[in-house]
């Protein structure tokens, strides 16, 4: 599934630190499922100071986007402490 990887990571404008991990697709079940995750030293802006910083909490989270493809694409991102 490397070339669908390489597919939405452009398709939606995926970049470092982050990187579409895992796609899976489900014709019976009408699911387009995107995983995105960050390296385990990554550092992202401090949401009071803007300074760079590791991460320090880790929550997986389910997102839905805009129908597309006819299927109901969920992403589940989820980054490393």
């Amino acid at each position: 599934m490397r070339q669908g990887k390489q597919i939405f990571t452009a398709a939606m404008g995926v970049d470092s630190p982050w990187a579409v991990e895992d796609v899976r697709f489900s014709v019976e079940d009408e699911h387009l499922d995107l995983f995105a995750d960050s390296s385990r030293r990554s550092r992202f802006p401090c949401p009071v100071c803007s300074q760079s910083c590791p991460v320090q909490d880790v929550q997986d989270k389910v997102r839905r986007h805009l129908m597309s493809f006819s299927m109901r694409p969920i992403s589940m991102p989820g980054c490393h402490a």
